[in-house]
């Protein structure tokens, strides 16, 4: 988005030394975490066709896909920060993201209850 020209805020759920480095110069990121976490994802990427033969496992990939595996207890619950409706009150778009690693649908439900909360304080229009 910066190499646009379009400025951008992050929701984290979680913060670290190496994170805070990430964003643009022109960008800016809020935080529901209370402290900083290290919680490092393993994502394979692989391609249609992919085979792969262990002992007497032979499979092959009918289609492109990827595996994330995770222990992160602050996306499991993706807590949302009590300022995210200010900043959305000054937003013209929302990109939502990240809530495929929560694992509880109850949680996940009441998540995005509090999501739709926020988002009223988008502007007309957005």
């Amino acid at each position: 988005m910066s190499r646009l020209g379009v400025p951008s805020t992050l929701h984290l759920v979680s913060v670290d030394d190496t994170v805070r480095r990430l964003p643009p110069p022109d960008g800016a990121y809020l935080s529901s975490g209370v402290e900083d976490t290290l919680h490092p994802h393993l994502i394979v990427q692989y391609d249609q066709g992919l085979r792969i033969r262990a002992g007497e496992i032979d499979i092959t990939a009918p289609f492109p896909n990827r595996l994330i595996y995770l222990n992160d207890p602050a996306n499991s619950t993706m807590l949302l920060s009590g300022e995210f409706g200010d900043r959305l009150s000054r937003a013209d778009v929302l990109l939502i993201s990240g809530f495929n690693a929560m694992r509880s649908a109850e949680k996940l439900d009441r998540r995005l209850a509090e999501l739709r909360v926020h988002m009223r304080r988008l502007p007309p229009g957005r």
